[in-house]
């Protein structure tokens, strides 16, 4: 068995593909039938962390507005419930 650490997810209008080893995102449009492949670099990944704690600092001191909101908080939280659910019993699950 090789390693792996991916994240798949499955939608209406097509798949998007994390891979955290080979360092890519991959999406399939249903509309056009094909992949992207998208590669990035182990330090983009790292890079990732602070900017986020950046952005959330931000909105704390400077009262700058957040791009996101509860709906897209709670959303994040299914997903992620959703893919330790799919892990602890070995299958692919429906997130809705």
């Amino acid at each position: 068995r090789y390693n792996r650490i991916t994240i798949e997810l499955l939608g209406s209008n097509g798949n998007l593909i994390i891979d955290r080893v080979h360092h890519e995102v991959s999406y399939f449009n249903v509309k056009q039938k094909k992949w992207k492949k998208f590669k990035f670099s182990k330090a983009n990944l790292f890079e990732m962390y602070p900017k986020q704690i950046n952005y959330f600092l931000n909105c704390l001191t400077k009262k700058t507005k957040a791009n996101l909101d509860i709906f897209d908080a709670i959303k994040t939280q299914k997903i992620i419930d959703g893919a330790f659910l799919s892990s602890k019993r070995k299958k692919t699950i429906a997130i809705k």
